[in-house]
């Protein structure tokens, strides 16, 4: 045979059925990698929403949180009625402070005809001559007022403790979160006519420093505010009567077209190594997937773990309680602790003295508890820990250390810090109680506490339970 037909020989049986198996195999490679395209670029852009969704929902919760520490306080109604107005007591409780603690942009009180009293905006107080979207402040004005009519506390187990609105608008240019509290009386002792109450009214942009957080926090890549639906990723807002507000949109993280782009040089030389081709291949799309699952447990961590403790969060409490009652293996028990003197402290050592007597706090319950207790953070200062399998006298004997622990000082900002802890203890019966009720005890032996002179703990019996619902306390007690 000559050269050319040994030539058309070796094309036909050995150089053709390889080339065709390569490009097969190129192919099929090809079809594996853009469907890994699509189903992780998928995956990233449910976790980027759910990331996001996390965060306004956390940011709209967090402000009403935040405004009850100052406004179900005796002292807030006292001084919001005083004429004239104390300012600087405004400013240190109500107006500035909000936004040097809480981030907030602007404030304003409304007295009982929802005339603007005073008003606080990027930290400095301004003539309150009118509110930046008087329409939309007024009218949740209205709203709350007529939810006060019928009850100005919120049961147990509901999100937060004294009834308030919210919505979007529009403030000043800026997309925002307006959230509306009364001002009531914790006590009760204040007599408060229905509509005579004064309401603060609390307004966080979602731009500017909410975006630069929810980038820093939630790794969003360039969130930004957009009017008109985006083409790229977005987060829609609508306003509490279904109309369009905007959308917070980003660049959108796709892993999946970033391996692809990655992969066509590959591609090309599958020709020359199909065995060095499959092992990039899968190791890329391990890379890519595991990417994307640590994504996904960071934002699920961060959804039911608090920030600034690392302990779990109101939401993941909640869930291993109504697991633990569901399995009733023994007794469950629920303490509710309140630090006393944590307002003096922020007023006196500053907010970053605060947070770090929170994370001391939380530090020591840690050190106190078992590895199979839940320690968590429902806001502020106010923590909770769910105990199983304990009887009265290990129950007493937690909550008497966790007392005399907490009078030792702490070291704070080079400084000792003396505070005190009150606990309210509540066990579940053998026939079973329903989480919220659990709470509800515990809330109401934590009253106890604080009311029968607070640096004490005190365990739920029923005859506490004759005088009421106890109002929830202020961190600012």
């Amino acid at each position: 045979m000559d050269k050319s037909g040994t030539s058309n020989a070796l094309f036909r049986e050995v150089a053709l059925p390889a080339a065709i198996a390569l490009l097969l195999l190129s192919a099929i490679v090809a079809a594996i990698l853009h469907f890994s395209t699509i189903q992780s670029d998928q995956l990233a852009a449910e976790s980027q929403n759910q990331r996001v969704n996390v965060a306004v929902a956390q940011g709209i919760i967090g402000i009403a949180n935040d405004q009850e520490a100052s406004t179900y306080w005796d002292d807030a109604v006292i001084q919001t009625r005083k004429r004239p107005l104390d300012l600087e007591w405004i400013d240190n409780n109500l107006g500035v402070w909000f936004h040097t603690y809480y981030h907030i942009d602007e404030a304003y009180l409304l007295d009982q005809h929802d005339m603007p009293i005073y008003a606080m905006r990027g930290g400095r107080r301004v003539e309150p001559n009118s509110l930046r979207e008087a329409g939309a402040a007024l009218g949740l004005a209205g709203e709350l007022r007529r939810r006060l009519r019928t009850t100005k506390v919120l049961p147990a187990g509901e999100e937060g403790r004294t009834v308030g609105v919210s919505d979007f608008a529009m403030v000043g240019g800026h997309p925002a979160i307006v959230s509306l509290k009364p001002i009531l009386s914790e006590t009760g002792e204040i007599r408060q006519p229905p509509g005579s109450e004064y309401i603060h009214v609390a307004v966080r942009y979602l731009d500017g420093g909410f975006l630069d957080r929810l980038a820093a926090t939630y790794g969003i890549d360039a969130p930004r505010f957009s009017k008109s639906a985006p083409q790229s990723m977005a987060f829609p807002l609508s306003r509490s009567d279904g109309r369009s507000f905007g959308y917070i949109t980003w660049t959108p993280f796709e892993p999946g077209k970033q391996v692809e782009v990655k992969m066509v040089p590959v591609l090309i030389a599958v020709f020359f190594g199909v065995g060095a081709l499959l092992s990039l291949l899968l190791l890329r799309i391990h890379r890519s997937r595991m990417e994307l699952e640590t994504s996904r447990a960071q934002a699920q961590y961060l959804a039911f773990h608090d920030s600034l403790t690392g302990l779990p969060n109101r939401a993941l409490f909640e869930d291993r309680l109504a697991l633990a009652l569901a399995r009733r293996e023994g007794t469950v028990s629920v303490l509710m602790l309140d630090l006393d003197r944590f307002k003096a402290v922020n007023d006196t050592m500053g907010h970053p003295a605060g947070d770090a007597l929170i994370r001391g706090f939380g530090t020591r319950l840690v050190s106190l508890t078992r590895e199979c207790d839940t320690i968590a953070r429902l806001g502020g200062d106010e923590f909770a820990i769910l105990i199983e399998n304990a009887d009265l006298a290990e129950l007493r004997n937690l909550a008497t250390r966790i007392v005399e622990d907490i009078r030792r000082p702490f070291e704070i900002c080079g400084a000792e810090v003396l505070v005190g802890v009150s606990v309210g203890i509540a066990v579940s019966p053998p026939s079973g109680v329903a989480p919220l009720e659990l709470v509800r005890r515990s809330d109401i032996a934590l009253y106890q506490a604080k009311d029968g002179g607070r640096n004490a703990y005190r365990l739920f019996s029923h005859d506490m339970d004759t005088v009421g619902e106890p109002p929830r306390l202020s961190t600012a007690a």
